[in-house]
C-alpha cells in the first residue's frame, strides 16, 4: 500500500510539473502569435465547456464512492455491478453533448464580443467539444476505477502523454502561423490515441470487469442529484468569470483574467495532482473508524494547506515581475492589475479549506445537505458577478468568487468536526484563520516593498527560494496547529 500511495505521489507531482511547464509556453506564444483575442477564445471556450462537462456532474463522484468498499473487499461482482451502472449513465448524456455541441457551435460566434470570423470560432467550437465526446462515451468510467483502485499514476501518465502531445502539436503549428482551427483539430487527435490506450489497459489489468452483468431497474448511484448540484456549484465558480468578461467586455479582457490566473491555476493543478493521488486513503481511513480517520483528516489539511497558503503567497510576491515578463512585446491591452494576484490567491485558499471537509461530507452521507449550500452560493457568485462586472469591470467578476466562497467552507468543516469527528464545530475553522492571517503578512509585506526582478533567471531563483522558505514555514505553523500531526510526525521520526 505504501508504495502504491508513493508512486501515485510522485508520478501526479511530476507529470503535472511538466505539464505545468508546458502549459506557461503555449499561451505566451498565442499571444504573440495570434494575439489577446485568439488567447482569450480559447479561455472562454474551455470555461464554456466545463460547464457542458455537468452532463456527468455527479456521476464521477458517486461512482467512486460507491466502489471504495467493493475494492476493499474484493468483491468483483459488486464492482461490475457499479462500473455498469456508471457507463449506462455516461453513454445516456454523451449524445445530448453532442448536440449541444453543434447548437453551442452556431451560438457563440454570435454571444461573444470578438474581433474573430464566425466560422473560425464554430470549428474552434466544434473540435473543443468533440474531444468531450470521445471522453464521455469511451473512457470516463475506466479513469474512475483507477482512481478509486489506487491507480491514479495511469491515469496521470496516460494524461501526461496526451497533454504533451497536444502541447508539441499546438507549439509546432503555432509557429507554422497555421490557422487556430488546425490546431484545435491536432489537439482533439490526440483523444482518440488515448481511448485506444484505456482499452487495451482495461482488457489487460481487469478482464473480469463485466460491463453487461444484469442489474436491478431501481439499483442508482446514490447521492447521484446531490454531487450534481455540488459540481455544478464548483464548475460556476472555476468557470463564470472568463465567460462574463467574454460577454460584457470582450475576448480580450478574458485573456487578462487567464494570464493573471495562469500561475495560481498552474500551482493549484501541482497540489491537486499530489492530493487526487492519494485522496483514496481518507476513504480507506473512514471505515476504519474515526479515531483512525481523524488522524488522517487533520493531517491532510495541515500538508495542503500548509503548501497553498506559502505558495499562493509567493506568487502575489511575484506575480508583478511575472506579468511584466510574460507579456513583453504583447501591446494590445493592459495585464498589470495590482489587486488580482491577491484575489486569485483568496479564491485558492478558500477553495482548498473545504476540500478535505468537502470529500469527508460525501463519504458521511452529508451530500445532500451540502449540496444546498452549494446551490446557495453558486447562485450568490453568478448574480454578484454579473452585477459587478458592470461597476468595477475584471476586478468584480473576481470579487464575487471571493464573496461566496466562505459559505461552504464554514459549513462543511462545522459540520464534519461536529457532527463525524465529535469535537468543537470551531476547530478546523480556528486554525484556517490563522492561514489567512499568514496570509494577510504576505500580502503587506508586497504592498510594501514591491519585488522588481528583470529576467527569467532572477525570476525562478527568487522564485525557489520563496517557495522553499515559505513552505517550511507553512508546514512549521502546522505542526503546532494540528495535534493530530504533530503526534504522526513524532512517530515517524521514532520509526
Amino acid at each position: 500500500m505504501k508504495r502504491k500511495l508513493y508512486k501515485n505521489l510522485g508520478v501526479s507531482v511530476i507529470s503535472n510539473l511538466i505539464i505545468l511547464v508546458l502549459s506557461l509556453v503555449i499561451p505566451r506564444l498565442f499571444l504573440l502569435q495570434y494575439g489577446s483575442d485568439t488567447n482569450g477564445l480559447l479561455t472562454t471556450l474551455s470555461q464554456i465547456f466545463s460547464y457542458i462537462a455537468l452532463l456527468e456532474a455527479g456521476i464521477s463522484q458517486a461512482t467512486l464512492v460507491q466502489l471504495y468498499e467493493p475494492l476493499k473487499n474484493k468483491d468483483k461482482k459488486q464492482i461490475s455491478e457499479v462500473m455498469s451502472i456508471s457507463k449506462s449513465y455516461y453513454r445516456k448524456v454523451t449524445s445530448l453533448y453532442a448536440t449541444l455541441v453543434v447548437a453551442l457551435a452556431f451560438l457563440v460566434p454570435i454571444i461573444i464580443k470578438s474581433d474573430l470570423n464566425y466560422w473560425t470560432i464554430f470549428f474552434c467550437v466544434i473540435f473543443e467539444g468533440a474531444a468531450g465526446v470521445i471522453n464521455f462515451y469511451f473512457f470516463s468510467t475506466q479513469t474512475i476505477l483507477l482512481n478509486a483502485d489506487g491507480k491514479g499514476y495511469v491515469n496521470e501518465l496516460t494524461n501526461l502523454a496526451g497533454k504533451t502531445g497536444s502541447y508539441v502539436v499546438k507549439i509546432v503549428l503555432a509557429f507554422t502561423g497555421i490557422s487556430i482551427v488546425l490546431i484545435q483539430f491536432g489537439s482533439f487527435a490526440i483523444s482518440l490515441c488515448k481511448m485506444l490506450f484505456y482499452s487495451a489497459y482495461m482488457k489487460k489489468n481487469y478482464p473480469w470487469v463485466n460491463y453487461s452483468v444484469k442489474i436491478s431497474k431501481k439499483k442508482r448511484l446514490p447521492d447521484r442529484n446531490a454531487y450534481v448540484v455540488s459540481e455544478l456549484a464548483w464548475t460556476l465558480f472555476a468557470s463564470t468569470d472568463a465567460i462574463v468578461l467574454s460577454v460584457f467586455c470582450s475576448t480580450k479582457m478574458a485573456s487578462v483574467y487567464s494570464i493573471n490566473n495562469m500561475a495560481f491555476v498552474a500551482i493549484n493543478s501541482l497540489v491537486s495532482a499530489a492530493y487526487f493521488g492519494i485522496r483514496y486513503e481518507l476513504g480507506k481511513a473512514y471505515y476504519e473508524g474515526i479515531p483512525v480517520y481523524r488522524r488522517i483528516h487533520d493531517s491532510f489539511n495541515a500538508v495542503f494547506m500548509g503548501i497553498i497558503t506559502a505558495l499562493m503567497g509567493v506568487s502575489v510576491i511575484l506575480m508583478d515581475s511575472f506579468i511584466s515578463l510574460y507579456t513583453n512585446g504583447v501591446q494590445d491591452i493592459n495585464y498589470s492589475y495590482f489587486w488580482l494576484p491577491v484575489f486569485f490567491g483568496l479564491v485558492q485558499m478558500l477553495s482548498w479549506s473545504r476540500y478535505i471537509s468537502g470529500n469527508l461530507t460525501g463519504i458521511a452521507g452529508y451530500a445532500k445537505t451540502v449540496s444546498k449550500i452549494s446551490l446557495l452560493e453558486a447562485a450568490i457568485n453568478v448574480v454578484f458577478s454579473v452585477a459587478l462586472v458592470n461597476m468595477w469591470g475584471i476586478y468584480g467578476v473576481v470579487l464575487a468568487t471571493v464573496v461566496a466562497l466562505p459559505i461552504k467552507v464554514i459549513y462543511t468543516n462545522y459540520v464534519c468536526d461536529k457532527n463525524v469527528m465529535n469535537r468543537r464545530g470551531i476547530s478546523t475553522l480556528a486554525k484556517l484563520g490563522v492561514d489567512f492571517i499568514f496570509f494577510g503578512v504576505i500580502v503587506y509585506i508586497r504592498w510594501r516593498f514591491p519585488i522588481v526582478l528583470s529576467n527569467w533567471k532572477q525570476f525562478f531563483i527568487c522564485g525557489v527560494g520563496l517557495s522553499i522558505g515559505l513552505s517550511v514555514l507553512g508546514i512549521g505553523i502546522h505542526v503546532l496547529l494540528y495535534p493530530e500531526f504533530k503526534r504522526l510526525i513524532i512517530s515517524k521520526i521514532g520509526k
